[in-house]
C-alpha cells in the first residue's frame, strides 16, 4: 500500500510495482511474528508497521530491504538490514531487478 501511494508515482511505475508485487509470497502474522513485533517493539521503540515488518523478517529468517536510515540503524545488528540504494549514486533510482544500469538484462544469483 504505501509503495503504491508514493506521491509522483507515474503509470507506468505504478504498473510495475503491481507486476512485481503480484509475485511476491504474503506472510501471514502468526504467533510467532506477534512474539518477535512486541520484542521489536521494545528493543527499538518501532512503530507498529515497521514492527510486523522486521519482525516478519526476523521470524522467516529473510533479509528486511528499506531505505529507511533510522532502521537500518535500529536493527542492523538484530537483522540482516539490505539499503536498495547503499550502492546507488545519490540522486540515482537502482536498477530494476533483472536489468543493469543502461536498462539491458543481467544474470541474478
Amino acid at each position: 500500500m504505501e509503495l503504491l501511494s508514493a506521491p509522483g508515482l507515474t503509470e507506468d511505475a505504478d504498473k510495475r510495482l503491481r507486476e512485481f508485487l503480484a509475485e511476491l509470497d504474503v506472510a501471514e502474522i502468526s504467533t510467532p511474528v506477534e512474539e518477535a513485533t512486541v520484542r521489536l517493539r521494545k528493543y527499538a521503540r518501532l512503530g507498529l508497521p515497521d514492527a510486523i515488518i522486521a519482525g516478519t523478517a526476523e521470524v522467516l529468517e529473510c533479509p528486511l530491504v528499506t531505505a529507511d536510515q533510522e532502521l537500518v540503524r535500529k536493527l542492523a545488528s538484530r537483522l540482516q538490514v539490505v539499503d536498495p540504494y547503499a550502492s546507488v549514486a545519490p540522486g540515482s533510482p537502482p536498477a530494476a531487478q533483472g536489468e543493469d544500469e543502461s536498462g539491458g538484462e543481467t544474470a541474478t544469483t
